[in-house]
């Protein structure tokens, strides 16, 4: 077992001592352990003193290397990191979705495709997602290497429904936030915050029509401080 530093890169902006010249935070990085070979496992432990009111897998404001989740919603695809670092995805492809493909030495020829699959791995560093596409139809002119530029394609639109659609749910006004443009919702999950993108239809008085992205039985924050995330630590008072 081999337990040495050597190589062991952190992740923060450190001059001299434990604390982030960034965010005045006090962080840590250990490596406890690493054992060489084909997996090689790195057991490596985090702490930051900023997110000491949140509860991780080591305890509060502590976590380990794997502590890592893709959460997929209607707003996309989450990455988040240790310690709740979170990077965001638009939403993700689907299998088997129409693809329009250009080769880069044939620019003016659209290679009807699809996709194949999707690789449920983000890289955190370029904010992407790796797809693997098929040609609906081999060509000899498609050979290896070649450089090609890829274009995903929306379901068409359905007929529209002559009945208006019916209202999920009648929140508050207060309870909706804006993130970016999009419309988002907290809930109260065992007793954390999740962050829910929802549709919204008419205004009623001082409430709002939830047309998508609540269900039955969800408890919804009505009102709360600015600050509100997800993952934050709450107690529900009855």
């Amino acid at each position: 077992m081999n337990c040495t530093l050597a190589n062991f890169q952190d992740a923060y902006a450190l001059v001299g001592d434990p604390v982030s010249v960034i965010t005045g935070a006090n962080v840590d990085r250990a490596l406890d352990l690493q054992m060489p070979g084909q997996i090689n496992l790195r057991w490596v432990r985090h702490y930051d003193s900023a997110q000491c009111r949140s509860r991780y897998s080591l305890g509060w404001g502590h976590t380990h290397e794997y502590d890592r989740r893709l959460i997929f919603d209607t707003d996309g695809v989450r990455y988040v990191g240790p310690l709740g670092s979170v990077v965001g995805f638009s939403p993700p492809t689907t299998d088997g979705q129409k693809v329009t493909a250009i080769l880069d030495a044939y620019p003016d020829w659209e290679i009807p495709s699809h996709v194949r699959t999707i690789i449920p791995t983000a890289d955190r560093q370029k904010a992407t997602v790796k797809v693997r596409i098929s040609f609906d139809k081999l060509d000899p002119r498609i050979l290896p290497d070649m450089g090609i530029k890829v274009t995903f394609l929306g379901d068409a639109p359905k007929p529209t429904d002559t009945k208006a659609a019916r209202a999920a749910a009648l929140v508050p006004q207060s309870a909706i936030h804006d993130d970016g443009g999009k419309k988002i919702v907290f809930l109260v999950k065992d007793d954390k915050l999740e962050r829910r993108a929802v549709t919204l239809g008419e205004n009623r008085g001082s409430d709002t029509e939830i047309m998508a992205g609540l269900s039955v039985g969800d408890i919804v924050v009505v009102s709360g401080p600015a600050d509100l995330r997800d993952g934050q630590n709450v107690a529900v008072k009855k």
